[in-house]
């Protein structure tokens, strides 16, 4: 018996205003070159290096001289000569066009003593692990088949000494679940960069501490992983710029393994399934939440093929199978990304690009046939898409978000558009004498808002006001000195928010010098451009000249910041 979980994830760094540059490299074209690929060896940082999946199209062996790399392309079954069942199941290559390429995630995904951690008091056994496996798209964003949708997979075989009845099963399921694993967690400084330490007098990355915990509540330590395995280095990062959905379930079974199923399952009618799985049993099974599981899990089980059967018949079936099975957590990997992204619209977590024919937007059209149209890569999606939508409790904000992804996208277009800019001033107020140049010189910028805690009125809740300004700001004016530093109000509250804001990419960030180079005490600060690195404040105040150029070089950059807002 075969278990499987899928984790999906929604990575939102290519439609951010100022996209992180992710690795290994992609491509922009649909051609990859594979041999470059295994010659180069590229890796997923923490996970291991790409490798190819075990069928993909047709390509012609290399035999070229002195090379290593002999019939590694050609797959086991040309395309064209699978079969096409009833003209509408299909050979699934677009399902799977944009996942040609996976890392294995052993590095990533720890089993804790797997031999040990035998399901049902030992009634599945001998457990091995087949799948640890990271699915991510090999293309650019410009290319048809790209997908920001991402998926992590662990697959276990288990032996089935003594058939189960669908109470076992459920059981199984439930214990499968809570089985133990280490995810490496990579520790962060406030500044969104990898924690450091000293290390023989050399300046090193502190090494990673592995998270153990319950295999279902793994999911914000992988997606955590995911980011920092894919981000290229020294990339300012924020852990919620790729975000888990609602994990997915699977089991292959034989007959002789099962003598019932749950009383609960939905199964698939026979004229809904491809011809070579017509006395294959495929179900649906809602998993309800308990003490141990804090929301419902889908799950769906595939009979195997009698191994009795004819090899030609039984090869037939199995790949049938699997395509099924693929179809399906593809379906579900898109259905959980845009559920979350349509959440990370609506709260503005992020600086999203929201142009009429951006990325986003069009995004938001081309995933419409994956929950409208009846077939998908080939696949009639139509009934399994009902059955999930009217068996999950979510059902109804699953069926309210695919509806009206496109009016929340318009909705969130015209609320960023009828935004006015705003500035935010953070400074402490011992160098409060260094602030009425900075207000003059931005307080009048056609089309954006000037704030300074100058502003609050008597009596009015002033950590509140500042907080709420904050969170608005869309450009933050740091002035930065010895006193900023030493502002416990500055560093425990603001700075955090602010820092915390900049990597989502919804706030911009100038800092002005005050005194010294004080900048430097803080490494997220540091790698700003400042307008005044060279000449602080309390010196070029001195000079009338130096203090109104200082100025017009702090306007100019507002004026460039506000530019870059609304493009």
């Amino acid at each position: 018996m075969f278990f499987t979980i899928q984790f999906p994830f929604i990575d939102v760094r290519d439609f951010l205003r100022e996209p992180i540059k992710i690795v290994p490299k992609r491509h922009s074209s649909g051609i990859i070159n594979f041999e470059s690929i295994i010659r180069e060896r590229a890796f997923v940082r923490h996970m291991g290096p790409y490798k190819l999946r075990h069928l993909q199209p047709f390509m012609p062996a290399t035999e070229k001289s002195g090379s290593t790399i002999k019939k590694t392309f050609k797959s086991k079954i040309r395309p064209e000569k699978r079969s096409i069942e009833d003209g509408k199941w299909g050979l699934f290559s677009n399902i799977f066009d944009d996942e040609y390429l996976y890392a294995k995630t052993r590095r990533g995904l720890r089993l804790v003593k797997l031999e040990k951690q035998k399901l049902l008091g030992g009634k599945l056994c001998k457990p091995r692990a087949k799948v640890r496996a990271l699915h991510i798209s090999p293309f650019l964003p410009d290319h048809a088949t790209w997908s920001p949708g991402i998926r992590i997979e662990l697959g276990i075989l288990y032996d089935v000494p003594t058939p189960l009845d669908g109470t076992d099963l459920e059981k199984a399921i439930r214990e499968f679940m809570n089985i133990e694993v280490e995810v490496p967690v990579y520790e962060r400084d406030s500044n969104g960069n990898k924690a450091r330490e000293l290390k023989e007098g050399k300046d090193c990355v502190k090494p990673h501490k592995l998270h153990k915990d319950k295999l279902i509540s793994q999911i914000d330590a992988l997606s955590k992983l995911i980011i920092d395995s894919t981000s290229a280095q020294y990339e300012a990062i924020h852990d919620k710029m790729i975000k888990a959905g609602e994990p997915l379930i699977t089991v292959h079974y034989s007959k002789n393994e099962i003598t019932s199923l749950p009383s609960a399952i939905i199964s698939l009618p026979k004229t809904n399934k491809p011809a070579a799985l017509r006395d294959n049993e495929i179900s649906f099974y809602s998993i309800k939440p308990n003490k141990e599981l804090d929301y419902p899990i889908s799950a769906w089980l595939f009979e195997l093929p009698d191994p009795q059967m004819k090899n030609d018949r039984f090869a037939k079936i199995k790949d049938a199978l699997r395509n099924t099975n693929i179809a399906i957590m593809r379906y579900w990997s898109e259905i959980q990304a845009k559920i979350v992204l349509y959440d990370l619209i609506a709260e503005q977590d992020f600086g999203f690009v929201m142009k009429e024919k951006g990325l986003l937007a069009k995004y938001q059209e081309r995933t419409n046939r994956i929950h409208t149209d009846d077939k998908w890569g080939g696949a009639p999606m139509g009934l399994i898409r009902e059955i999930i939508l009217a068996h999950q409790p979510y059902s109804k904000k699953m069926i309210d978000i695919l509806n009206d992804f496109k009016s929340q996208f318009a909705k969130s277009q015209r609320k960023i558009k009828e935004q006015i800019p705003s500035i935010f001033v953070s400074y402490s107020h011992k160098d409060v004498d260094f602030l009425p140049p900075i207000k003059s010189a931005l307080n009048f910028i056609e089309g954006v808002e000037y704030f300074d805690d100058l502003q609050i009125s008597s009596g009015e809740a002033w950590e509140h006001r500042i907080m709420d300004q904050l969170e608005r700001a869309s450009v933050g004016v740091l002035l930065i000195s010895n006193n900023f530093f030493d502002s416990d109000f500055i560093m425990k509250t603001e700075l955090p928010k602010i820092i915390d804001r900049c990597l989502r990419k919804n706030l911009i960030i100038i800092s002005v010098v005050v005194d010294g180079n004080t900048a430097w005490k803080s490494e997220f600060l540091k790698k700003y451009q400042l307008p005044n690195m060279n000449n602080p404040l309390s010196d070029c105040y001195k000079n009338e000249e130096e203090k109104k150029r200082l100025m017009d070089k702090l306007k100019e950059e507002v004026v460039k910041a506000k530019i870059f807002l609304t493009q």
